[in-house]
């Protein structure tokens, strides 16, 4: 059966239960959705999470549909032992499955061991195969918690690019907008079109720091179900219970985890560096408002200063 920690962590903080209709809430924490929602009935305004206390403006819930199904696989594990046992029987031979194929990867029973499609096989003891394979899920577990850890922290660092990338698209257009106020209809026109050119340079780069993002956020889920599935076949006592169906986990076991690739959030010079596009627009607005004047003749009797002083 289960073991008492893996229960404890099947467990409901509220009816202290095993979950029933699980829901996740945004601080990450879960509770049976009855639970959570009779507490939540009691509260005036903005309520929290009664394990953390963090507070939520709304009242969001998810269904945690994976804990749902381990929480359902752990009252069945709870049946008693000797009804289990006998569905490890071969049903070829009638015999008991006591050996383990190591070619096949399968349990087979000592007249499977003689026959011909196995004589030539590495067999051993149940036990002894149970041992073996105790101790790979748990080197596997530990690499999976591994990868989550890493796949976490992918995900934190593609936020973080993507906070900073919108502050700096942020600023950038302000200082456009500040720029482009002075000016009348002809600098509002070229205003438009390097805000539109700095979004679409934003824009290409959001979207990779977002498809990233989401990869992550995928591994982290694909993650999560092969690890609860591992605690729970572990949690199985018996050697037949846990070598059945192995073959899937441990294919699910070995899948690997892609780190997203980085993404520079530096917006291209010649779109980040404004001075001398400003500089550029204001010598053509210089060119339409305030044409180049004609060559001026000055009368040397009236001139308040001197032909070689002026400068044009």
């Amino acid at each position: 059966m289960a073991s008492a920690d893996f229960v404890q962590e099947l467990t409901c903080p509220v009816c202290l239960e095993v979950f029933t209709d699980p829901v996740s809430l945004e601080c990450g924490h879960h509770f049976c959705g009855a639970c959570i929602s009779q507490v939540w009935e009691r509260a005036s305004g903005d309520v929290s999470c009664p394990q953390c206390r963090q507070v939520f403006v709304q009242r969001n819930t998810r269904p945690a549909h994976i804990l749902s199904n381990v929480a359902e696989r752990v009252r069945q594990l709870r049946v008693g032992t000797a009804e289990r046992t006998e569905e490890f029987v071969c049903q070829e031979h009638d015999e008991k499955l006591k050996l383990f194929c190591q070619e096949e990867q399968e349990m087979i029973c000592v007249v499977c061991a003689l026959s011909a499609q196995h004589k030539m096989h590495n067999v051993i003891p149940i036990k002894e195969a149970a041992q073996a394979l105790k101790e790979k899920l748990e080197e596997s577990l530990k690499f999976l918690k591994e990868q989550m850890n890493q796949s976490v922290w992918s995900k934190q660092e593609g936020e973080a690019a993507i906070r900073g990338l919108k502050d700096q698209v942020d600023g950038r257009s302000c200082e456009i907008r500040d720029e482009f106020e002075k000016m009348h209809q002809f600098l509002r026109e070229k205003q438009q079109q390097m805000e539109a050119e700095l979004q679409r340079e934003a824009d290409k780069i959001l979207t990779q720091l977002e498809n990233n993002l989401k990869r992550t956020v995928e591994e982290i889920s694909s993650l999560e179900e092969v690890i609860k599935a591992v605690k729970v076949q572990l949690g199985i006592q018996e050697p037949q219970g846990l070598l059945k169906d192995i073959q899937v986990l441990l294919k699910r076991c070995e899948l690997p985890v892609s780190s997203p690739g980085v993404v520079s959030v530096d917006l291209p010079e010649d779109v980040a560096e404004g001075r001398l596009r400003y500089l550029k627009v204001w010598k053509e607005m210089r060119a339409v408002v305030s044409p180049v004047p004609e060559r001026l003749t000055l009368d040397p009797d009236t001139a308040p200063i001197s032909s070689s002083s002026l400068r044009i």
